[in-house]
């Protein structure tokens, strides 16, 4: 976490975050950088994208999920990648609807806390 605070306080050129907000009201962020791990050409990773419980089911996720692909899009990425918790069905249902896909990749990570959380990889291609 102390990691993550650090990037936060420091952005980069290889990092951009948005929020949603309503009536100053805070309902979600997202990032999205360049691929913090072996990638192919022209990817844009979506690094994190948290929406508060109060406002799932809202739109603010899907808004935030259209802000990242456009960012992609608009840096002419060939596509834009992310890593999702297998057991977020809530989360894996949002990418979808928005035309991610399962690419097959799997990971496991030692979490927060220590406990193992399998990941899996989601994409959506650009055509340029």
């Amino acid at each position: 976490m102390e990691a993550l605070a650090a990037k936060l306080q420091s952005p980069t050129p290889s990092w951009r975050a948005w929020v949603c907000e309503s009536n100053g009201a805070l309902q979600g962020f997202v990032i999205v950088g360049e691929p913090r791990y072996k990638a192919r050409l022209g990817t844009l990773e979506l690094w994190a994208l948290n929406v508060h419980p109060h406002h799932w089911r809202l739109g603010a996720g899907r808004q935030l999920v259209r802000v990242a692909l456009q960012e992609a899009q608009s840096q002419g990425r060939r596509r834009l990648e992310l890593w999702c918790i297998d057991a977020n069905v809530r989360a894996a249902s949002l990418y979808e609807s928005a035309g991610l896909v399962r690419t097959g990749e799997m990971r496991t990570n030692a979490g927060f806390g220590g406990h193992r959380l399998t990941e899996v990889a989601y994409e959506r291609a650009f055509k340029n």
